[in-house]
């Protein structure tokens, strides 16, 4: 497993992306909320949703595909995928792939909240774990601060690995490396955006509250677990379930148009 490896453009892209998140955090929140006491853990939360500094997230959107799945695609733009996949054979190459672009993009977002939060500590507001430090979210994951906190940073490095898989598996579809950067922002916006603006259209319509169908494709209910609604409505399952649902059909849609594209290759090659 040679590919997953660490080196200096990993190191460069994290700590670019982190600067910019932190100055965003900044800008968004020291001077509006210098003198409220106990809104580090708030701040945390604020800072990665949708409706009040949208910085972090649409940077984790556009970093995602660059973390590592760029690379299968400049491989194939320049022939060297072949012989990698000479050497390691078709399947096994794709394999290896996905395999690395999951270890890395969840070490890389996992240190990205860490490394965040331990900044909004130490240089914004202190996170503490009382009952208040978790209004500012939708609908914890849990009720206590604490353990939502342990258990939600893990799940949105999840969330942003298999958003990156599925964008993996759409390599064949985009061959421009160039295109392929800004697509990972591209189709978040829309799955970020498309599924409140039906499920919302057809409530005010016909009345048929489907929140709970569209929040499975609604990107925010796997990257921001529990933190974010369905737009200004809340759905009926619980956060962890949705999240649950939406991780396994995200998985289900990406390994079935790897294998579509993968049966497509293997007949052009013949």
């Amino acid at each position: 497993m040679s590919r997953i490896k660490v080196n200096k453009n990993y190191l460069c892209l994290f700590l670019l992306c982190f600067c910019i998140m932190c100055i965003g955090i900044y800008i968004n929140y020291k001077e509006d909320y210098v003198d409220i006491i106990d809104f580090g853990l708030a701040t945390f939360y604020n800072m990665q949703s949708t409706g009040f500094s949208i910085v972090f997230y649409l940077l984790a959107l556009f970093i995602v595909p660059n973390i590592f799945s760029i690379q299968v695609v400049v491989e194939k733009q320049n022939t060297y995928s072949k012989f990698l996949k000479t050497r390691l054979g078709t399947h096994n190459y794709h394999l290896i792939n996905f395999v690395a672009n999951t270890v890395l993009t969840f070490v890389f977002m996992l240190f990205i909240e860490i490394f965040l939060l331990l900044f909004i500590h130490f240089f914004l507001f202190p996170v503490s774990f009382q009952p208040m430090g978790i209004e500012s979210v939708t609908n914890g994951i849990v009720s206590d601060p604490f353990w939502n906190l342990i258990i939600y940073i893990p799940l949105s490095a999840l969330g942003y690995t298999v958003f990156s898989n599925f964008i993996l598996s759409l390599k064949d579809l985009i061959g421009n490396s160039y295109v392929y950067r800004g697509i990972g922002l591209l189709i978040g916006i829309v799955l970020s955006v498309l599924p409140v603006m039906i499920g919302v259209a057809l409530y005010r319509s016909i009345g048929i509250r489907m929140f709970d169908i569209f929040s499975i494709i609604y990107l925010p209910t796997i990257l921001l677990p529990g933190v974010e609604g369905f737009g200004s409505f809340t759905p009926f399952l619980h956060p962890l379930i949705l999240y649950i649902i939406s991780i396994v059909s995200y998985t289900f849609i990406t390994i079935f148009i790897t294998k579509i594209f993968n049966k497509l290759e293997y007949r052009n090659e013949r």
